[in-house]
Formats: structure tokens, C-alpha cells, sequence
């Protein structure tokens, strides 16, 4: 065998319809590919220049996609168990402690933004409460999480509410 041939560098042979109409598809691929990725980097680095709240609603953005994206996934996989309605407010508590998550974590940030700045000056109850509020939502989420747990499908929603937090 040719040492060129072994290592691709010889000579192309001529190709038929259907090897050029998949080699120029593979182009036009690769071209809308690169188009779209520096559409997408503009918008990106729009958003950076733009500012911090900016690019906190970005992440913020991601995180909501993301979990609605990881959470499908697990409610398709056991659809058949969920949907005969024997596990109430299955999605709605998920949805419920991504929530509490959420406001644990931006809560302190949002106060600060909230003391920080003069316009938003009539949100300042929520700036000392955030914590509070918190608190509050977690309670509730937990005391309705173990008040929805149904005797035959206990060991399905703990694994789920494990899946849920490993996602968070």
C-alpha cells in the first residue's frame, strides 16, 4: 500500500453526484455552524458590555433552561408512573424547589442591588426580608413535599426528589 494513500495525502479521485452533494452539504453545514456560533458570540458580548445585571439574567436564563432540559428528561423516563395522578403536584414541587434554590442563592444579591440603588428604593421590604423569605419558601416546600409523599410510591418520589436536588 502507498505510504501517501495510509495517511490521506494522496491524491482525491473523482467523485460521483451524490459524493459531491454530500461534500457540499458538509460545507454549507460548516458554514451556517460558524455564522450562527459569531451571532451568538455578538449577542454574548452585547450582553457583557451591557452590564452585570445583564449577564446575571443570562446565567439565570441558563440555569432555568437547564433544569427544565434535565428534569424533562427524568419525567419522560418514568412518564408511565406519573401520569396515572397517584403522585400529586409531582412537577410542581420540583419546579417549586429550583425556586427556593433560586431565591437562596440571587436573594443577596438582589438586596444589595435593591439598597444600592435609588429607583428600586420602594422594593427595600424585600431587601431585608429576602433571607426570611427564603426561609419561609423552604419550609413550606419540605412541609408540602413530605405532606404529598404516597404510601405505595415512597421510594419513587425520595428518588426523584434526589434526582432533583443533584440536578439543583
Amino acid at each position: 500500500k502507498n505510504v501517501a494513500s495510509a495517511f490521506g495525502t494522496a491524491p482525491r479521485k473523482a467523485m460521483s453526484g451524490k459524493e459531491v452533494a454530500k461534500d457540499e452539504s458538509r460545507v454549507q453545514k460548516i458554514l451556517i455552524r460558524a455564522v450562527s456560533g459569531m451571532f451568538m458570540m455578538t449577542i454574548f458580548g452585547g450582553c457583557i458590555a451591557m452590564g452585570h445585571i445583564y449577564v446575571c439574567m443570562i446565567v439565570a436564563f441558563t440555569q432555568v433552561a437547564l433544569f427544565r432540559e434535565l428534569v424533562k428528561v427524568r419525567y419522560h423516563a418514568h412518564y408511565e408512573t406519573i401520569s396515572g395522578g397517584t403522585i400529586p403536584l409531582f412537577r410542581t414541587l420540583q419546579w417549586m424547589w429550583f425556586s427556593v434554590a433560586i431565591l437562596y442563592t440571587y436573594g443577596d444579591f438582589i438586596a444589595e442591588v435593591i439598597q444600592h440603588n435609588p429607583q428600586l428604593h420602594g422594593y427595600l421590604n424585600f431587601a431585608h426580608y429576602a433571607t426570611i423569605m427564603s426561609f419561609a419558601l423552604y419550609s413550606g416546600t419540605f412541609v408540602l413535599t413530605i405532606a404529598t409523599m404516597q404510601v405505595g410510591h415512597i421510594k419513587f418520589q425520595l428518588n426523584q426528589l434526589c434526582w432533583t436536588i443533584v440536578v439543583l
